[in-house]
């Protein structure tokens, strides 16, 4: 089944039958400061020149805009870079000017991840560790932060939580997930931040029916009514199984206790159980109509990447392109040959300790945006370094020795 999590997340929560009145516990402040706190050492930003691109994607957008061919509205860069068995995605995208006939800066982004796996085939970073995303600002010609993403996961993988804050550092969402005692979801719960009260409200809920195996067989969303202080049903999925593969989906909506149909998703996997095939319909006069047609192409791209998209809807009984995305492989950049050397760093007040290094060479700590806040050359390198007050935060401790260099995350609290 495909494994599309938004990046933004949804909380997870226990509710109730429908027409039963069940009190649903918001998340308290103090919660949030402890996740916050906790989650500040997850961001990860680490500088390029320290980093081993080890593939890179890119993509062009054509939609019917651009008369599907003459000129693609969009072209992405996609680089994956490694340090210490840590990824780094960093998403470049730029957009066609008509005026000035060059694509433009429009959107960046860096995606962390502790594993390469987590790239999913659709989002390609659902399961990320944290997430940063920026917009072009002509007011100061540079990026600017507007989302930062933090997820949270148990011992075992599973998304326990995701916090989204504003780019100005204000808490913007916040999302639980629930599961089984058998590791299988069965509740998430979506909280807006409201910014007048300096609290989580909760938005709408989602609770699930899972077959032995863990599949999902369907899914019931609340909305939260403020003036009741309850949830109300809005909509069911109902998932269908062949041969243990999804094989559609049924949205139906609530008209008070009744249920009608009103979308309804048909599913092809590969081999690979990668989607390759989605088709949309809606209710129209009773009956299915086609909306829409989703073809996903593989041909060899690294981490499930589709090397085509073709995105077709339907006008007037006839399929119509509305977006086709190719994506290639292309020349790495920034590579390094560095061996790594197997040190350890961590603060002890004032001082940075090391471990397991000897000899001379370059101690350096640079922050996450690259500055340099200590850097010093050695004869011989000590075990504890005087480097004075350094703010809670997530640093990088770099070390090079001759053509040996090494770099290791350094927590401050």
């Amino acid at each position: 089944m495909k494994n599309v999590i938004a990046l933004l997340g949804l909380l997870a929560l226990s509710v109730g039958l429908w027409g039963q009145q069940t009190v649903y516990p918001l998340l308290s402040m103090e919660k949030i400061s402890a996740s916050i706190k906790k989650n500040a050492a997850i961001e990860k930003w680490q500088p390029r020149d320290l980093l081993q691109e080890i593939y890179c994607i890119d993509e062009d957008e054509m939609t019917d805009e651009s008369n599907m061919g003459l000129q693609p509205t969009s072209k992405t860069h996609y680089s994956l870079d490694e340090t210490n068995g840590y990824y780094t995605m960093t998403i470049e995208k730029k957009q066609y000017n008509d005026s000035t006939g060059i694509y433009e800066p429009f959107l960046k982004g860096y995606v962390y991840m502790s594993s390469a796996n987590a790239i999913d085939q659709i989002s390609f970073y659902s399961l990320a560790d944290s997430t940063i995303t920026m917009a072009w600002d002509e007011s100061i010609n540079d990026f600017s932060i507007i989302f930062k993403g933090y997820n949270e996961f148990d011992g075992s993988g599973k998304l326990l939580s995701a916090t989204t804050y504003l780019g100005s550092g204000l808490l913007f969402s916040k999302s639980l997930f629930y599961y089984t005692n058998g590791g299988f979801l069965i509740a998430e719960t979506n909280y807006g931040f409201d910014f007048f009260s300096g609290g989580f409200v909760v938005e709408d809920s989602t609770v699930y029916e899972n077959n032995v195996a863990g599949d999902i067989l369907s899914s019931t969303t609340y909305l939260w009514d403020s003036n009741t202080h309850l949830f109300f049903a809005d909509k069911k999925a109902t998932y269908y199984y062949s041969n243990q593969t999804l094989d559609s989906i049924v949205t139906f909506t609530y008209e008070g206790m009744n249920l009608t149909p009103w979308q309804k998703e048909v599913y092809e996997f590969d081999s690979q159980d990668r989607v390759t095939y989605l088709l949309t319909q809606n209710i129209l006069a009773g009956e299915w109509q086609d909306n829409s047609i989703d073809s996903f192409y593989f041909d060899g791209l690294n981490y499930n990447f589709p090397s085509r998209e073709v995105h077709l809807v339907s006008d007037s009984g006839n399929w119509r392109p509305e977006s086709v995305i190719t994506r290639n492989t292309c020349t790495m950049v920034g590579m390094t040959s560095a061996k790594l050397l197997p040190f350890t760093a961590r603060l002890d007040g004032n001082d940075l300790i090391l471990t397991n290094i000897e000899g001379s060479g370059l101690v350096r700590i640079v922050d996450v945006s690259g500055n340099v806040l200590f850097a010093k050359q050695y004869d011989v390198i000590p075990n504890r370094i005087f480097v004075g007050s350094i703010q809670t935060g997530v640093y990088f401790v770099n070390i090079e020795k001759g053509q040996e260099s090494s770099v290791q995350k350094l927590f401050a609290f």
